[in-house]
């Protein structure tokens, strides 16, 4: 996958709606985003065995992964941001936070406490915090471990 041919392809397919349609507002561009991530989780949910696929719905989780990625590059586009740059500070950020990891005394395996910042180049991956959310928790002791609700 060329990364700069997916921003290209998506600038050229956004100018082409902004010319017929005018340009999109970033809050509706934020909700589509929003619907776009929770049926990308729905899906994974679903491919997981926590829940039971809607009927007549078929699990496309390339689409869903796709329209997402959309989603953002329209985004970064209408912020004007240096996506490159942004990335390259993200995985840089990810290396550091991985050394620190791996230079901490511990057992194998163990992972210490970690703090919650704002910024994206704080956790560049996922560190399990949710799951210890009170929200998770809550859905977690409704799902019986088949997708269903208790």
């Amino acid at each position: 996958m060329d990364i700069e041919k997916i921003v290209n392809d998506s600038k050229a397919l956004s100018q082409r709606v902004h010319e017929l349609e005018g340009p999109w507002n970033p809050c509706a561009l934020v909700t589509a985003l929003c619907v776009n991530v929770g049926s990308l989780a729905e899906t994974v949910m679903v491919l997981e065995h926590k829940r039971h696929p809607r009927e007549g719905a078929p699990v496309q989780i390339e689409r869903n992964l796709a329209g997402t990625l959309y989603a953002l590059l329209e985004l970064s586009t209408t912020y004007e941001i240096d996506l490159e740059r942004a990335w390259n500070e993200t995985i840089q950020g990810g290396w550091l936070k991985l050394a620190r990891l791996e230079n901490q005394d511990g057992k194998p395996g163990e992972r210490p406490e970690r703090r919650v910042s704002g910024s994206s180049t704080d956790f560049p991956f996922p560190t399990g915090y949710a799951t210890r959310s009170p929200s998770f928790r809550r859905t977690k002791r409704r799902m019986n471990g088949k997708g269903e609700r208790t």
